[in-house]
């Protein structure tokens, strides 16, 4: 019971001071809602971006050549090892005429609708309406750009060149529009530039690989591997992808040389193949010149002694029948030679043959005997016992050993008698003996007789080879023969038929003349085109260039780049605002139950005296603080996780094309949110209520007595004291006597305050460096690059061109290229302006110094920085700084000036200087004009004419720049905005806040002024006059500390290449103070209705 009394009255608590409940849970919420969604802003924006390129699989690596890629190029790509998937494509750059008659740049891609949503196809359309292309005469169109908002499904479009054909790259001109689909190529709404009309690319569209001609792929996409579990967005991204893009530049740059060596000396060998043909037709050109000259002058002589030559040949035909014959006869006896000698051969073969069998049968009969020998060594066969036919056999048999062993020997007898003696006996050891020499002998005689049966076989060998040879070449004699044969009867054929042509000869003579005189004419004609094709084929192969293979990342997307960067931006704006608005709120809050703690000191007392223990005292506080900061932060999260990054993106998604976001809960924020709000309320709840628990009951539960009045300095200043009437006075005591409370009202309205100025501040230097960059400093209308590398004739006639063309009015021939300074801690990109005449400059380009609007000009020996690489480095007119000019170029730089300058960094030098620096001669590759007019009409007018020069590599328009630019700052000023208005918000529930906490705290003394006689009117006067005061005391304090807060912002959320705006403009100020003023008299207001409430019964009432 006692738990559910105590906890209704923490209820009780809470509705009757509901009003200072809503206003810590307003503020709260407002604290907690604008940090953590402001917080949550970029991760939520990354993280839907990071969705979406990964649904779409966006490349990593985009390969561009400028001969386009074969499979080799593919293959070396594929073998790379930390390559994930490789696609191919074909793009092309066309026209377009479109429904109001203009023609427009549009870039074609290919596009295979069988494979367009497998998981391994990279950059994935996504279709937003129809379905993908089934034909070869279909396609599918960009949705958000110039082919989406002028076509329909259903209609038809058809592609053209202006100066060339485009059939030669496309089967089909013409397509349908079967579907619209948005790339995840194109993030932002530029869709790139091209080499054709006036460069601007205005939409894509999506047509089937089938329908290109190339034989090479134009463009090659790539995966990598582990990118896909990285952000995209963060350094491991960018290193993992910068370290793959190196190595692969390395495969380019081998593949490079060998795809030139292969074209060239492919084209070498076909120009050196048709110069020796064309040489063999010129010197087939003179020998039958000379031949037809010479049969037209002799050709009857020849007639003449055709008939003479015919009788010469026929001798040399019958000469050749005798040495035929003759031919004839040697054959046939070197024929019967040869088989004579084969029968000798067969003869002796069958010689050694023979001697070799019975060399085996020796052989044989010689194992057998020692067999028996071993088989009778512990044998015998008594004498008068017949011996085993077998072994009588091979007894007798040996007696052929006989010759031999010479004479005198008889082996068998030995034999014998070995077999009939006893084994054991000596006689039977010495017959053995015997026996093994007598073998012993033999077959050293049957080795000796094998090695010459070997010989012999040799010998033999090598004579069948030999008359084999013999054979072959007497059978390659007689086909000799057999061919001589024939051609001395086709010889008589062409002897009858040589006869006839002599007589038809005479009557082609004239014929022949005429003919051959035409003939020679055509001939040397033919020969002159093709020895100039073939000269002109050298000119352009000694002209070739190696391709040149361009690797891009994401990172070269504009689109996908700029994301990032206002994505980061709005992450360096949240890390400093948003903590000094919850600062602000924390502030108010901890005010405000300090306050009430103070004001419920008797409700205390009461409590005490009851016998309600301190930690039970202090734990209502704590729950009334947390409950009212709890509720507010869940609230504030609740909204500010889902609006605030909303807002933001969907401002952004003006310029992008994104799929819609679904904010993220953030816990890591939010408990971050809760811990702070919980710790500010409670902690000062615990901390009022310990101060207040020192005291007695009996004192607590007494009022606590006013402050003790006292003069106040402007007392002292009769003149000033003496014109203020007497509720003036009472208010200017009240001010001053309870310091505290203003001080706190004054500190509250003043972070209020400061946050306004620092918003509008903001939005000043945002929008400001628009103008001033691309109105002040950047003059030009338009930059063009060209090919540094182009000859000085080439070069002549670029500037005869630039002159003679009649959209500009002025030019400026410079070197523009990209540098990166550093000082040997960090590296900043930079672009180096180098202009040919550096008097001229200031036509283009305004270098001025910005605090003293001194004008600069290019020294002969330093450089113009711009500012904000002063800033960075901080450098001033006399410093130096290394400038790396290239890859193999850097040098110490001395600082001869520091130039206004707002988007990106230069370092601007003369010819000379550059000259004294690096020792080289500055090589041009840019040209800075203006235009006579600067309409969009001149602008694509001189685009297109400037852009047939295949020279000129790039053209950008100021106006173009500056648009991008204002549209970026533009979403930014989104941003602002919902800071102004987050900050505007906070500071109306501050002031009403403190009002009311003011009103309750003095409402015992406004029912006394009431009862005194005092009109609503007046009791309103008297109260908002202090808060009036307290205001604007707070609002002077505010407008001073938003500058260096503001000033804090913008140096923390500034990137190295933009310097936003310094200073604060006049309608900064004007807007805070006025937003101030409004707000004050809006609380003011709204007070008195509550004033006119008072009870003055109720609130004379007393404890005592």
């Amino acid at each position: 019971m006692k738990h559910s009394s105590y906890f209704k009255d923490i209820l009780r608590q809470i509705w009757r001071t509901r009003s200072r409940f809503l206003s810590i849970f307003a503020i709260i919420a407002l604290g907690t809602g604008f940090f953590a969604g402001l917080k949550a802003t970029t991760p939520d924006m990354k993280g839907a971006a990071q969705s979406y390129y990964s649904e779409q699989n966006l490349m990593d690596l985009h390969l561009k050549s400028t001969m386009g890629f074969n499979d080799n190029d593919i293959a070396a790509i594929a073998d790379y090892a930390n390559v994930n998937q490789v696609n191919t494509g074909y793009t092309v750059d066309a026209f377009v005429n479109v429904a109001d008659g203009s023609n427009v740049i549009v870039r074609a891609y290919s596009i295979d609708s069988d494979t367009v949503n497998d998981e391994d196809t990279i950059n994935r359309p996504v279709l937003t309406e129809g379905r993908y292309p089934e034909t070869s005469n279909e396609c599918v169109v960009d949705a958000d750009t110039l082919m989406g908002n002028n076509y329909r499904l259903g209609d038809t479009i058809t592609l053209f060149l202006t100066d060339s054909d485009i059939g030669d790259t496309l089967t089909e001109t013409t397509f349908t529009i079967v579907g619209f689909v948005n790339s995840p190529l194109y993030v932002s709404f530029e869709r790139g530039s091209s080499s054709i009309g006036n460069g601007v690319i205005r939409s894509y569209i999506m047509i089937p690989e089938s329908d290109f001609k190339y034989e090479v792929y134009t463009d090659v996409y790539l995966t990598l591997k582990g990118t896909d579990t990285l952000a995209f967005y963060d350094d491991l991204y960018l290193n993992l992808v910068d370290n793959d893009k190196s190595d692969l530049q390395v495969i380019a740059d081998n593949r490079e040389t060998e795809r030139y060596l292969e074209i060239y000396n492919e084209q070498s060998t076909k120009l050196d193949d048709a110069q020796k043909k064309l040489d063999n037709g010129i010197s087939d050109y003179y020998t039958g010149a000379k031949d037809f000259y010479a049969q037209i002058d002799t050709a009857q002589k020849q007639i003449d002694d055709g008939q003479a030559q015919l009788t010469a040949n026929l001798a040399a035909y019958k000469q050749g029948l005798t040495d035929l014959n003759s031919g004839w006869t040697q054959y046939n006896t070197a024929y019967a030679d040869a088989i004579n000698n084969q029968t000798l051969l067969n003869a002796q073969q069958q010689q050694i043959t023979d001697s070799q069998s019975d060399l085996n049968d020796l052989n044989t009969l010689v194992a057998a005997t020692g067999s028996l020998i071993a088989t009778f060594e512990t044998a015998y066969i008594p004498a008068g016992t017949d011996l085993p036919t077998d072994v009588s056999a091979l007894v007798t048999n040996s007696a052929s050993f006989n010759t031999l062993l010479g004479s005198g020997i008889h082996f068998e007898t030995v034999l014998a008698n070995y077999i009939r003696t006893a084994p054991g006996t000596p006689e039977k050891t010495a017959l053995k003996t015997e026996l093994n020499g007598y073998l012993s002998a033999i077959q050293t005689y049957i080795g000796t007789t094998q090695v010459t049966l070997n010989a012999s076989q040799s010998q033999l060998n090598l004579a069948y080879t030999q008359l084999n040879d013999g054979l072959a070449q007497l059978s390659a004699t007689k086909a000799t023969l057999i061919s001589t044969q024939t051609s001395l009867e086709q010889a008589d054929a062409q002897l009858v038929a040589a006869q006839n042509e002599l007589d038809a000869s005479q009557q082609q003579l004239n014929t022949s003349k005429t003919d051959g005189l035409q003939k020679l004419a055509d001939a040397w004609d033919e020969i002159s085109v093709s020895q100039q094709k073939i000269d002109d084929g050298w000119t352009q192969l000694n002209d070739l260039q190696a391709p040149e293979w361009y690797l891009f990342d994401r990172g070269d997307n504009p689109g996908y780049t700029g994301y990032g960067d206002d994505a980061n931006r709005i992450n360096k704006i949240s890390q400093v605002f948003p903590v000094f608005f919850l600062l602000v709120a924390a502030l108010v809050c901890l005010t405000t139950m300090t306050r009430m703690v103070e004001e419920q000191r008797t409700e205390i007392g009461t409590l005490k005296a009851l016998g309600y223990s301190k930690s039970r005292i202090v734990a209502k506080y704590i729950i009334y603080a947390t409950s009212a900061s709890v509720l507010g932060t869940f609230f504030g999260l609740s909204i500010g996780f889902q609006v605030i990054p909303t807002v933001v993106y969907n401002a952004y998604r003006t310029m992008y094309i994104l799929p819609d976001m679904t904010p993220a809960f953030r816990w890591n924020l939010a408990l971050l949110c809760f811990a702070a709000a919980i710790l500010c309320t409670g902690a000062a709840a615990y901390f009022a209520c310990l101060r207040e628990l020192h005291s007695p009951p009996a004192e607590l539960m007494r009022p606590k007595p006013p402050k003790t009045g006292k003069r106040v300095f402007l007392e002292r200043v009769t003149f000033f004291w003496k014109r203020l009437s007497f509720l003036q006075k009472v208010s200017v005591r009240n001010i001053f006597r309870y310091k505290s409370r203003i001080i706190m009202t004054v500190i509250g309205i003043a972070g209020c305050t400061a946050l306004l100025l620092a918003g509008f501040g903001i939005q000043y230097s945002v929008l400001g460096i628009v103008d001033k960059q691309y109105a002040d400093v950047f003059q030009y209308d338009l930059i063009g690059i060209y090919d540094d590398t182009i000859t000085q004739t080439d070069q002549d006639a670029l500037v005869a061109e630039l002159s003679a063309t009649p959209y500009l009015s002025e030019y400026l021939i410079a070197r523009e290229a990209s540098a990166s300074v550093s000082d040997g801690d960090k590296t900043i990109t930079a672009y180096t302006v180098i202009p040919k005449d550096p008097d001229a400059l200031s036509s283009y380009i305004s270098l001025q110094n910005r605090k003293t609007g001194k004008a600069l000009s290019l020294p002969d020996d330093g450089v113009i920085i711009t500012e904000k690489l002063s800033k960075l480095f901080h450098l001033k007119v006399g410093d130096t700084i290394t400038v790396n000019f290239n890859d193999t170029l850097s040098e110490e730089v001395t600082v001869s000036g520091i130039a206004e300058n707002y988007t990106l960094n230069y370092v601007y030098l003369s010819p000379e200087a550059y000259y004294n620096i690096t020792g080289d001669h500055v090589v041009y590759n840019a040209f800075i004009a203006n235009l006579q007019n600067d309409t969009q009409e001149n602008e694509d007018a001189l685009s297109e004419q400037l852009l047939q020069n295949s020279h000129i590599l790039a053209l950008s328009y100021a106006s173009d720049a500056g648009k991008g630019f204002s549209d970026l700052i533009q979403s930014l000023n989104y941003v602002v905005l919902v800071i102004i208005f987050s900050a505007g918000t906070l500071a109306f529930v501050v002031l009403y806040n403190l009002a009311n906490i003011n009103v309750t705290e003095r409402i015992r003394e406004i029912a006394t002024i009431k009862v005194l006689g005092f009109y609503d009117k007046e009791v309103s006067r008297y109260v908002d006059r202090e808060n009036t005061v307290s205001s604007m005391i707070g609002m002077l304090l505010g407008l001073l500390l938003g500058i260096p807060l503001k000033t804090f912002i913008m140096n923390t959320a500034e990137v190295d290449d933009v310097m936003f705006l310094p200073g604060m403009n006049f309608q900064s100020f004007l807007y805070a103070v006025v937003l101030t003023i409004a707000f004050t008299y809006i609380v003011n207001f709204a007070l008195h209705f509550r004033l006119k409430k008072v009870d003055m019964v109720e609130s004379l009432k007393s404890i005592e």
